[in-house]
């Protein structure tokens, strides 16, 4: 008789999965950051619209599991309208705690995601070294 491993996915992960947010390509964009674990075979790309210190819009392309597609997914959702300051301070705890969970031996799915987004920060720094600016305001408390 075998057994069957059965991983239980949070529901956040599943709608996130089924209706990924800001999953087309952006076209017209600031930057651009990738990650990826070639052992697992997951991809992340990010595209930020950044205008005045604040991301105006992003996307996201993933290839790989379906938490690794919640995680890129999660991720827009968490810094869409935030202040660069603000996404430059993000761990990959956030994206778990805010998708309900990753089921055991999933966490690198947030990791890939937050490595995308600081390679995209760091080539934005990169080509736009006058427009970094260190802000007092808690860098965990999002801006509404």
């Amino acid at each position: 008789m075998t057994s069957q491993k059965r991983i239980v996915r949070s529901h956040p992960i599943l709608d996130h999965f089924y209706n990924p947010r800001n999953a087309l390509e952006l076209a017209v964009y600031s930057v651009e950051g990738q990650a990826s674990d070639p052992q697992e075979g997951v991809q992340t790309r990010l595209r930020l619209q950044i205008e005045d210190q604040r991301i105006v819009a992003i996307s996201f392309r993933t290839r790989g599991c379906m938490t690794s597609v919640a995680c890129a997914s999660m991720l827009t959702e968490l810094v869409n309208g935030q202040q660069l300051e603000y996404a430059r301070h993000l761990e990959p705890e956030t994206i778990a705690t805010a998708l309900g969970g990753v089921p055991p031996g999933k966490r690198y799915c947030c990791e890939i995601a937050i490595g995308a987004l600081r390679n995209a920060l760091a080539a934005w720094s990169a080509t736009n070294p006058s427009a970094v600016t260190s802000q007092s305001r808690s860098p965990s408390a999002p801006i509404t």
